[in-house]
């Protein structure tokens, strides 16, 4: 039986494995992020808990787009 990590299309494959648990791992942060920030924004109250969370928000955002490789034009 032939190993499926062997070969060309073995590598692919594992890799695309790899690149579907780190988009898998990066969307589940993301949206336990954004969840987490509304949760904390009556918490701090609102002029605090927007600030914080627009700001925890944009740092998000950055690192998905540093992440997943993405830039400003595409």
């Amino acid at each position: 039986m032939r190993d499926p990590i062997q070969g060309p299309a073995g590598r692919i494959g594992e890799t695309t494995r790899i690149g579907m648990v780190a988009m898998m791992a990066m969307m589940a942060v993301c949206c336990l992020t954004v969840l987490a920030l509304v949760l904390l924004i009556p918490a701090l109250g609102l002029p605090a808990g927007v600030i914080v969370a627009v700001g925890a928000g944009v740092a998000l955002m950055y690192a998905h787009m540093k992440f997943m490789k993405h830039s400003p034009h595409h």
